[in-house]
């Protein structure tokens, strides 16, 4: 075999594997967004965000990981739900980092994003070990392997 035809053949596998890895399914859970339990969990993270806010200005030492869960694209109905970290205020604008891959390739993992306040659906923050908030998370606990969610209440300090 020629080194152009090696070549060739490597840079061929390589794409083959970049194109087979943007093709893989972004992590999360699927959960239907009309689910009354979800609703509520929206409603009662809404109905309590001043709490968030007033935690996050406060800055107490033992607070940290400050996160808001954002729609993606506001006012859509099938809006993608994302958790958006390093939160930052400067007066009425917020902003944080993507905590994880979006569906929506116009976004990516990482990506500082603009949040508007109308957008955010949950909130959470960890207070000495232990997550405050996860509203929405609560809510999917029930929908999740018991494996997943013993994992997901050690993580949150919540075990």
């Amino acid at each position: 075999m020629s080194l152009t035809t090696f070549l060739l053949v490597v840079i061929g596998l390589v794409l083959a594997v970049l194109i087979w890895r943007s093709l893989q399914p972004v992590a999360g859970i699927v959960f239907p967004k009309d689910d009354p339990a979800l609703q509520a969990a929206k409603a009662e993270a809404r109905a309590s965000l001043p709490q968030f806010w007033s935690a996050f200005d406060a800055r107490h030492p033992d607070d940290s990981e400050f996160g808001l869960k954002v729609n993606l694209k506001p006012g859509e109905p099938d809006g993608e739900l994302i958790w958006a970290l390093d939160i930052e205020r400067n007066g009425e604008r917020i902003s944080g980092i993507l905590g994880n891959r979006p569906v929506d390739r116009a976004y990516a993992e990482g990506q500082r994003v603009e949040i508007d306040p109308a957008a955010i659906v949950d909130w959470c923050y960890f207070r000495d070990g232990v997550a405050q908030g996860h509203f929405t998370t609560r809510a999917m606990f029930p929908h999740m392997p018991a494996r997943m969610v013993a994992e997901g209440k050690a993580a949150l300090g919540w075990a």
